[in-house]
């Protein structure tokens, strides 16, 4: 359940905190007071989308917290939490989220920092919030099909289902590629051939064209280097007064110096150090000069094969490692080109296998759901008698998707198609939901259905925005005591304007604005005794010093109130 939940700088609420009750909980307040926007910070707090503005004017952030006690036991949400390397804290989560201007979200989880992703799907094992507009969508027939889907645990059948489906997808473009690089099989074996071929006879290797540019220098300036080898020979090693002749003198002198005084000798190792270091260099001018020779014929095949090379990364690529991939890929193409046939018939047969296999999990799945309907249809009517429509007749429709072949139709769902029907009074055909039903009617069907829905889950905290839409009379009272017993086994936060419903509620929030030092700021106070008494009251004839509708107002907390704790 929640336990409470703090809001500071969203908007209108400066600094909000709430301490909910168990079982049924109402908000109330006059229209624009910020009820609906207390419901967007518990909106937040399930991951919903930062839309801008949310911050209050003047302040740079702004934040909403939340501690969540979890049902016991819960096993999916223990996998979930160690999936993703989350602890619950003596059976509570504290959920925070910071909201900063033009920056992204700050959240954590106990502490933890998080993901909007973790923080939706940690909240959707715990909260299910039903907005003002949510209803309106159940008369899509893909939302119907999800519901049903939903009530029957038929939620892994068809993801792995339509895994399968992607699988025949992919196999058919698979099928249309090969057809289409049959189509231009014979041209596009030419070019490839003509690619394989022409980089082929280079036999290009990795490296060669920088050993062959720096070859091609020497061999154009090949005086200057004899000129400067010969120059590094007389001043590196050749003669008394050559570098490496000097630095060995040195090293004479400075053994003598360390005989002398010992704390020398670092400085004789060092001069040691050099001459080694400047040996290794000679001798490598030394092997240069050795193998200096001029071979006019050589240059020519030099600037020939980098002509080659130059040629062919002109056509297919900037340098060596690239037109080599050009190669390889050619190759690749070239194999599948020459053998587009047998591959197409061997796809061809997997496609047949993969259709008989979506063909049987699809008529599995239209045999669950069809168990699942009679089954939904019952409970949903059962809850709707509760909700004062004593003679709707509820029906789930699950009929086959036919094709333009007159044939079933498969789609990433299934093969059928889910639509609810509806026949609100005695005596009327049923019509689809979606044609028939009142703003009231539907809310008081998606209440049904998240009535049932919850029956087969562990989500033990239900948010309902404004879902007395609609309705008036002896049907609040209906689904005030409806609320009241949803709130025996389930926490239920309800935003009504309805004293009716009001009245059934275990804790009652009033939600007010005022003004202080010229500024608007929401409060949230729960209601006791009188003040309650005021606001059913106002609820009821939008004064609350009527005598009479306060009379009302007490009489009916007295009929239909739990009683306060």
């Amino acid at each position: 359940m929640l336990e409470e939940i703090r809001v500071k700088n969203l908007a209108l609420l400066e600094d909000v905190h709430v301490e909910l009750e168990k079982g049924f909980n109402v908000i109330t307040g006059e229209t624009g007071a910020g009820k609906s926007l207390f419901v967007t910070s518990i909106a937040l707090l399930m991951g919903s989308k930062n839309d801008q503005g949310l911050i209050r004017t003047g302040q740079d952030s702004a934040e909403v917290s939340c501690v969540l006690l979890r049902p016991q036991p819960y096993p999916e949400l223990d996998r979930w939490l160690e999936d993703n390397g989350f602890t619950d804290e003596d059976g509570r989560f504290i959920l925070r989220r910071l909201l900063r201007e033009g920056k992204r979200d700050q959240i954590y989880i106990n502490g933890a920092p998080a993901s909007r992703q973790q923080l939706e799907e940690l909240s959707g094992f715990l909260i299910d919030l039903h907005g003002q507009n949510e209803h309106q969508s159940l008369s899509r027939t893909e939302v119907q099909r999800q519901v049903l889907d939903s009530f029957g645990g038929l939620g892994d059948y068809v993801q792995q289902f339509q895994k399968d489906y992607l699988a025949l997808t992919r196999l058919n473009e698979e099928i249309r590629e090969r057809q289409r690089l049959m189509e231009r099989r014979d041209e596009e074996v030419q070019r490839l051939s003509k690619i394989i071929d022409d980089i082929s006879k280079a036999r290009l290797q990795a490296g060669e064209e920088e050993e062959l540019k720096s070859e091609k220098a020497r061999l154009e300036k090949h005086e200057q280097v004899a000129q400067a080898l010969q120059h590094l020979k007389e001043l590196l090693w050749d003669g008394k007064d050559s570098a490496l002749g000097l630095l060995r003198g040195a090293q004479h002198h400075a053994a003598s110096l360390s005989a002398i005084d010992p704390t020398l000798k670092g400085l004789e190792e060092r001069l040691e150090s050099a001459w080694i270091e400047v040996n290794d260099v000679a001798d490598t001018y030394r092997h240069l000069l050795a193998t200096l020779s001029y071979d006019e014929s050589r240059l020519r095949e030099v600037e020939e094969r980098l002509s080659t090379i130059f040629t062919l990364e002109k056509k297919y690529g900037h340098d060596i490692p690239t037109v080599l991939g050009v190669l390889e890929n050619a190759q690749k193409e070239l194999e599948m080109a020459t053998s587009a046939q047998e591959s197409l018939e061997e796809i061809r047969s997997r496609v047949a296998q993969q259709e008989k296999l979506l063909l049987r999990k699809a008529q599995e799945i239209s045999q669950r759901r069809q168990q699942a309907a009679r089954q939904f249809e019952a409970q949903v009517s059962t809850v709707l008698a509760e909700l004062r429509m004593p003679s709707v007749r509820f029906e789930v429709r699950v009929e086959p998707r036919i094709g333009d072949q007159n044939q079933a139709q498969i789609s990433p769902s299934g093969m059928d198609r889910v639509e609810f029907y509806l026949a609100a009074n005695a005596g009327e055909p049923l019509k689809p939901l979606r044609q028939t039903a009142s703003g009231g009617e539907l809310s008081r069907i998606m209440l049904a259905i998240k009535s049932v829905l919850n029956d087969t889950d562990n989500r033990n905290v239900l948010v309902f925005d404004e879902i007395d839409t609609g309705i008036g009379g002896e049907v609040g009272l209906a689904l005030g005591r409806y609320m009241q017993k949803l709130g025996t086994s389930r926490q239920v936060l309800c935003v009504t304007h309805l004293a009716s419903l009001a009245a059934h509620a275990r804790a009652q929030f009033f939600i007010t604005k005022q003004e202080t030092g010229g500024r608007t700021h929401t409060t949230v106070k729960r209601l006791r005794s009188e003040d309650r008494i005021r606001e059913i009251a106002r609820l009821l004839s939008g004064s609350p010093e009527s005598n009479l509708s306060y009379e009302h107002a007490r009489e009916m907390l007295e009929l239909y109130g739990p009683g306060e704790e």
